[in-house]
C-alpha cells in the first residue's frame, strides 16, 4: 500500500534513532491498526521493547561514564549483569518479536509479566542502597509492563498466523 505523505516524511527521518527501527515500525503500526487500545498497546510494546533490549545489552557491555543516575550499574556483581540483563534482552525482544512475527504471539503477555518480576528485582535492589530515584523509575517500568501484559492477554491479544 502507498504511504501518506506523514509516513514518507517519518521514514525521511528514520535513522534518527539510530538503527533506523522504531520510527518504521511505529509508522507501520499506525497505518496497519485502527484500533485504539491496539495502537496504544503497538507503540508502548515497541518503546518499552527497545527500552529494554538497550538496558539489557548495555549489562554486556558496561561503558565508562554513564550518567550518575545509572551509576549503580557499576556496582552489580557478574553474576546479576547476567541474569538481568538477560532477562532484558529476552523480554524486550519478547514484547516486539511475536507481534511483527505473528509466530507464539502468546509470548508477548508471558515477556511483560517477566520484565513486572524483573522490575520488582530491581526495586528491592535500589530500595537495599537507598537510590529511592530510581525504585520510582522501576515502578513507572513495571506498570507499562505489566499494563502490555494485561493488554495482550485479555484487551487485545495478538493474532497469530493461524488466527
Amino acid at each position: 500500500p502507498a504511504l501518506t505523505e506523514a509516513s514518507q516524511n517519518l521514514f525521511a527521518f528514520r535513522n534518527l534513532d539510530g538503527a533506523g527501527f522504531l520510527l518504521p515500525t511505529l509508522v507501520w503500526v499506525l497505518e496497519r491498526r485502527k484500533d485504539k487500545m491496539n495502537m496504544l498497546l503497538w507503540i508502548l510494546q515497541v518503546l518499552f521493547g527497545v527500552y529494554f533490549t538497550v538496558v539489557g545489552v548495555l549489562h554486556f557491555g558496561l561503558p565508562q561514564g554513564l550518567p550518575a543516575a545509572m551509576s549503580w550499574m557499576y556496582e552489580l556483581s557478574p553474576a546479576l549483569h547476567l541474569v538481568s540483563g538477560t532477562a532484558e534482552i529476552l523480554g524486550g525482544l519478547g514484547l516486539v518479536l511475536p507481534g511483527i512475527t505473528k509466530i507464539q504471539t502468546r509470548l508477548t503477555p508471558l515477556a511483560g509479566a517477566g520484565l513486572v518480576l524483573v522490575m520488582i528485582g530491581a526495586m528491592w535492589w535500589h530500595a537495599q542502597r537507598g537510590e529511592f530515584q530510581n525504585i520510582v523509575l522501576n515502578l513507572v517500568l513495571a506498570a507499562g509492563a505489566a499494563f502490555i501484559a494485561y493488554g495482550r492477554w485479555k484487551l487485545k491479544p495478538l493474532a497469530g498466523r493461524n488466527d
